[in-house]
């Protein structure tokens, strides 16, 4: 019998190919996946509003723990200005981008640039949403699991999220250029990403910063880097301004460096044409009072024992009239005009400011004796013999001129200013077109203001002022959206007092504090009393001055009013100026956010006429930028441009604007066209008293407020 045989079958195939395959496929995956996921910049991508991934940097803006935990709610939820407010789109990619506030899961809010591209997604049409969180930079980076099953999808997968990035991407590695998508591309002016890749990453590098940038690149694939405002050369030379983040990765095993770029270059042109606003009038383009104070406490220092210096306040006489008959854009050009020849009298060695209205300040250093300032005063009368000519219109102007002298008058700029506007008081009461030197006989202006002050407190005591109310209307609805209230006094024997006045009185003399509480008082009592009459309920803005709002007890006040007529703080907005928000900035955002937390609106009040400080504002909780009537009375294209800027900023930090003084529906066309928020102006009313504005703008519930 024969023994039992097995016999047994073996199949060799070699895999080598394939691992090599899945190798690669593995590789592509992972380095994308590394570049999606290693972000900083916030990405998520959703299918009609469900959330089907998103990035560790979006569940850290969002306040997420998990995927898992954001999948619970909606995207539309998270960014509901995405059917609420209209987005700008970009010409290619169907890319959608806007500036808003997404909702974190405890309900808190983050502003962000949001930008969203439509990408294919597991078969279906997808949105890829990119956000820049704009308070503070972030990075996060995660390491995702390879999946061997599905690892050709998935390399697809996150080269489109990569791709589809409107944020440039670039990896550089031993100091080429290995990768960039296409923002990248377009970021450096090329044509075809074979225009970038391979090129040495020094052959961007500005030689402004080629120093830091060097040794920033040399650290960057070994370190994570502090992100960082810099210069960039395009492939054409030209200079633009980017903001860089930088951090390692791995990048065919090796280490390389990941850089995240976005252009800023629009945004550092808004910021130089801000920070000329802050010292300079944006009419005439002189210095400021701010400068011109400066100049003269230097010039004052510098001053040696045998030197005088003078100082000219000048007040040009009945250029009112032109403003209240003609208009202020005809105004405007007089005063430019009136620059021009003043220009003409003291330049090369005098300092010219224009303070506001129609008066202008100069300051000339190191006077030989009082006979040449008496002659530089004779120049100024002389050249304003000729008429100015705006148009058809010829218009004769004379200047009312007071002279203070260092050291005579004043050691210091505070008090030659004194002594000048005395002097210049003086030449007024003398019948105008005159000059006058400073003495200490000379009290007339200054008792003009003290009977001012008398009056006023008599005016306080005995009822005497009123609130006047002025609509702010909505550009996209053309309804009230908000109502300025606006302290008026009628003055027995003489009419209304203009505020111009009676304001700057108050606020030297302290009266202000207990006008303001009145208007305070009175504003809410209104609200409550239009609430009575069945009239639908509108915010109203008070202006508050610098000497109320930095008192400590300013928020407590207002509350306390609030509850004591019984409405709601959220119907008040609050109005305070530039020089009051840089004075105590630690006190000013504390009274922000205290109004803030009772639901009450703020808003900076002739925004650019004072001292305007970017690295403030943006620390500021306000909610309103009110652009002065200078820059919109006469829509010519420097003040078009300087609204843009402006427009730029509050869109960037997320603040509406509102134009004021606008007086005709050109103006008012333009600004809609220029996307402002609202409009105040003559256009629509001017202020006036409260049974009147009800009966005019304020509608029943069961009516529409548009008009």
């Amino acid at each position: 019998m024969k023994p039992d045989v097995k016999v047994g079958f073996f199949i060799r195939r070699d895999v080598t190919e394939e691992k090599k395959m899945w190798n690669t496929l593995e590789e592509g995956e992972a380095f994308y996946r590394v570049l999606f996921d290693a972000s900083p910049i916030g990405q998520l991508v959703h299918v009609d509003g469900k959330i089907v991934y998103a990035n560790a940097a979006a569940l850290e803006t969002l306040g997420a723990g998990s995927l898992d935990e954001l999948r619970t709610v909606s995207a539309y939820d998270l960014v509901t200005t995405w059917r609420d407010k209209p987005i700008k789109c970009v010409p290619s990619g169907n890319k959608l981008q806007h500036y808003g506030y997404l909702t974190r899961l405890n309900g808190g809010f983050v502003p962000c640039i949001i930008t969203a591209t439509t990408i294919p997604y597991d078969g279906e049409q997808a949105r890829l949403v990119t956000f820049i969180d704009t308070t503070e930079a972030h990075t996060a980076v995660q390491q995702l699991e390879a999946s061997e099953a599905r690892a050709r999808e998935n390399e697809e997968k996150y080269r489109t999220l990569v791709e589809a990035s409107p944020i440039a991407i670039i990896v550089h590695q031993d100091g080429f250029i290995r990768y960039t998508n296409p923002a990248g591309v377009k970021l450096v002016g090329g044509n075809d990403i074979s225009d970038i890749i391979g090129q040495p990453a020094d052959k961007f590098i500005h030689p402004d910063n080629a120093a830091v940038v060097r040794e920033r690149m040399k650290a960057a694939p070994t370190t994570m880097l502090e992100p960082m405002e810099e210069k960039f050369l395009r492939l054409d030379g030209k200079a633009i301004d980017v903001e860089v983040i930088a951090f390692p990765i791995k990048y065919e095993d090796r280490p390389a460096a990941q850089v995240v770029l976005q252009d800023i270059t629009e945004r550092k042109r808004a910021e130089e044409i801000i920070r000329f606003m802050a010292f300079h009038d944006p009419l005439t383009k002189l210095p400021n009072r701010t400068i011109f104070r400066e100049r003269l406490e230097e010039a004052l220092l510098a001053r040696k024992d045998n030197e005088v210096i003078a100082v000219m306040l000048l007040d040009f006489d009945r250029f009112k009239q032109i403003n209240d008959t003609l208009g202020h854009s005809v105004g405007d050009e007089v005063l430019i005009m009136v620059t021009e020849r003043l220009r003409s009298c003291v330049f090369p060695k005098g300092v010219i400011c224009r303070i506001g209205g129609d008066e202008f300040t100069i300051m000339i250093p190191n006077i030989p004796s009082r006979r040449h300032v008496e002659e530089i005063a004779e120049t100024i009368k002389a050249a304003f013999n000729q008429p100015l000519i705006v148009g058809k219109d010829k218009f004769y102007l004379t200047a009312s001129i007071g002279v203070a002298l260092a050291p005579d008058h004043g050691n210091t700029g505070k008090s030659l200013l004194r002594s000048a506007d005395i002097a210049m008081y003086a030449a007024k009461e003398q019948g105008k077109n005159k000059y006058q030197f400073y003495t200490n006989e000379l009290n007339e202006a200054y008792t003009k203001r003290l009977e001012i002050e008398s009056a006023l407190r008599v005016a306080i005591q005995n009822g005497e002022l009123d609130v006047f109310y002025q609509p702010i209307i909505d550009v996209k609805t053309k309804a009230v959206a908000s109502v300025e209230a606006l302290v008026r006094w009628n003055r027995p024997g003489y009419g209304m007092v203009s505020p111009q006045d009676f304001i700057p009185v108050a606020e030297d003399t302290g009266l202000i504090s207990p006008i303001g509480e009145w208007v305070m008082r009175a504003v809410c009592g209104q609200i409550k009393t239009w609430k009575n009459l069945g009239y639908k309920p509108v915010p109203v803005a008070i202006n508050v001055s610098g000497r109320e709002f930095l008192q400590n007890d300013f928020v407590q006040k207002l509350i306390e009013v609030t509850q004591e007529t019984g409405i709601d703080p959220s119907l008040l907005e609050v109005e305070i100026t530039e020089s009051t928000i840089v004075c105590d900035v630690k006190r000013t955002i504390d009274t922000l956010q205290q109004l803030k937390s009772f639901g009450i609106k703020s808003a900076i009040d002739d925004f650019g006429t004072g001292y305007s400080s970017l690295s403030y504002l943006k620390d500021f909780p306000v909610d309103k930028l009110k652009v002065d009537r200078s820059f919109t009375l006469d829509m010519n294209p420097k003040n078009v441009s300087i609204v843009r800027a402006i427009l730029a900023i509050a869109q960037n930090l997320h603040l509406s604007v509102v134009a004021e003084g606008i007086e005709d529906s050109a103006q008012f066309n333009q600004l809609c066209e220029e996307g402002c928020d609202f409009i105040q102006g003559y256009v629509f009313s001017e202020p006036i008293p409260a049974h009147q504005f009800e009966q005019k703008f304020l509608k029943k519930t069961s009516e529409s407020a548009a008009i």
